[in-house]
């Protein structure tokens, strides 16, 4: 039997039962890209800010540059 795993919802799902903290660096990274990238697509970079989000931008912005999205690590910045 496949089981499909959602990796969101189980980030998601440690961060509840045991704090961002406790979370592997690429897991932190990967979180943080993920919510700017919905936020700021959903809205704008005001919306992420204004957001509880915006709390991650450090992590968002090491995550970019993590996976070598320069550009973007650039206009966040």
């Amino acid at each position: 039997v496949e089981r499909e795993v959602d990796i969101i919802d189980s980030i998601g799902e440690r961060i509840e039962a045991e704090g961002f903290e406790a979370l592997t660096e690429p897991e932190r990274f990967y979180w943080a890209v993920w919510w700017l990238e919905g936020e700021a697509n959903n809205g704008t970079f005001d919306q992420y800010f204004h957001n509880s989000s915006g709390e991650l931008a450090h992590e968002a912005l090491e995550g970019l540059k993590a996976v070598g999205a320069q550009q973007m690590a650039a206009i966040f910045q």
